[in-house]
Parts: structure tokens; sequence; C-alpha cells
């Protein structure tokens, strides 16, 4: 199979000459493609395929110089993942538990706001309002959106995926 490689300056230029058919196909991580397909003027006319070529894992990004807010951002994060993989959603946060895991995320134990300077409640109040990373994750940017970005290595590791939080502790 014989192919001509096609480069562009911008995902503008590159949207275009994709719909323009200058371009057949195209190469980027994932997520980008799943974004540039959903606003395409009929995003129905292309497919992200499943088969990943390159592992380029996403994330949040803060300012170098403040590391107070890099830790609140990390572990915010890490409150997200924690709570899915504990099966904790929006809707059972408030839920009575004896789990010292999920005692922790209601801040019902644990010390782990002291060194954030944030309230004891952080993670619960985190966990309500954007629920845990599957919640967040669906709900912006999973299959039920535009975007329909399936959650492949997006998943828990015990589900086949790479999320996984460190000790909540």
């Amino acid at each position: 199979m014989k192919f001509k490689a096609v480069a562009y300056d911008t995902s503008a230029q590159t949207k275009s000459g994709f719909e323009a058919g200058r371009c057949d196909a195209l190469t980027s991580d994932v997520s980008q493609l799943a974004g540039l397909r959903s606003t395409l003027k009929d995003p129905s006319s292309a497919v992200v395929l499943g088969d990943v070529i390159s592992k380029e894992p996403l994330g949040p990004v803060v300012r170098k110089d403040d590391n107070t807010w890099l830790n609140i951002v990390r572990w915010s994060l890490n409150a997200m993942i924690e709570a899915e993989e504990l099966g904790v959603t929006s809707a059972t946060i408030d839920d009575a538990s004896t789990s010292p895991g999920i005692q922790r995320l209601q801040g019902k134990s644990g010390k782990l706001n002291e060194s954030l300077g944030l309230s004891k409640d952080w993670s619960r109040n985190i966990i309500a309002q954007v629920g845990n990373y599957g919640e967040s994750f669906e709900r912006n940017i999973g299959m039920s959106t535009p975007i329909q970005l399936p959650r492949g290595v997006n998943q828990l590791w015990i589900k086949g995926g790479i999320l996984y939080a460190p000790a909540f502790r």
C-alpha cells in the first residue's frame, strides 16, 4: 500500500484538509481525534479507530512556580480515581460506610487535607459536585457526548486500563 504523508501546521488546517478530501486519514492522540471528529460538518462521516499506535497519557497542567496548587490538582484527580475504584459516586458519597477508604474520601478520617491546606471534606466536596473519574469522563467526553470518546486506557487498572490512585492517606 502506498501513501503520501501530508503535514499541516495547525489543527484548523488539518480539519479543513480532511473535510475537503485532501487527506484520507489522520493520526494523533485519541482525545484530539475524537474532539476533531465532533467538530466536523458531519461527525458521522469519520470514525476514530480503536487501534492505539502510541501511548500518550494526558493530564492536567499547572504553573511551574505553584507547588501548593500542583498538589491540590494532583490529589483532586487522585480522589476522583480512588472514588471510582471504591464504587463511590456523586449520588453515594454521603452514604454511611465502614470502609476506611470511603471514610477518608468523606473526610471522616485521615489527615491528607492538612498537607494540602484544605478542609477535611475537600474530597467529599469534589466527588459530590463533579463525581468520580468515570462519571466526569462520561459526562464530558464519553460515548453519550458529541466527542464520543471510549474509556480505553482511561479505565481503572482493575478494568484493564492504566488508571490508579496512589495510597490515599
